[in-house]
């Protein structure tokens, strides 16, 4: 926690600020969202959390309307492609915080079509690493 509340103060807000955070009604949401809200609480973000109807929620999220937005996603198996094509790449029509960064997709559509698994792990490794040091 001090480490989150040390890069807030660099970040300009010493006091943390207020924020809104929307997602879907629904016992899984709710309860992700409450621990959310909890959670930034500890560093100092007062947080609203806005529990949507699915149609709202949708439509929220489709127009970039907010400030933070919770989902959760499931896949039916295990596979990079199935969560960066469908959060991270450019042209996702889920990418919601409307994210773009072409070298990351390059290197996902390369790591995508390599058949060499170790050479693949190696590719999807090095795309996490850079998107978790992306801004």
């Amino acid at each position: 926690m001090a480490r989150a509340r040390h890069l807030l103060a660099e970040a300009g807000f010493p006091n943390g600020f207020a924020t809104s955070l929307e997602t879907r009604r629904g016992q899984t949401y709710e309860d992700d969202a409450i621990f959310i809200e909890n959670a930034l609480r500890n560093i100092g973000v007062t947080t609203k959390v806005n529990l949507l109807e699915s149609a709202a929620y949708f439509e929220v999220s489709a127009n970039g309307d907010f400030n933070m937005l919770y989902t959760s996603l499931a896949t039916s198996f295990n596979d990079p492609d199935a969560y960066y094509a469908e959060l991270w790449a450019c042209d996702s029509v889920r990418n919601n915080a409307r994210y773009c960064d072409p070298e990351l997709d390059a290197l996902y559509l390369k790591q995508s079509s390599t058949l060499d698994q170790a050479e693949r792990r190696r590719l999807v490794n090095e795309l996490e690493r850079k998107m978790l040091d992306s801004e």
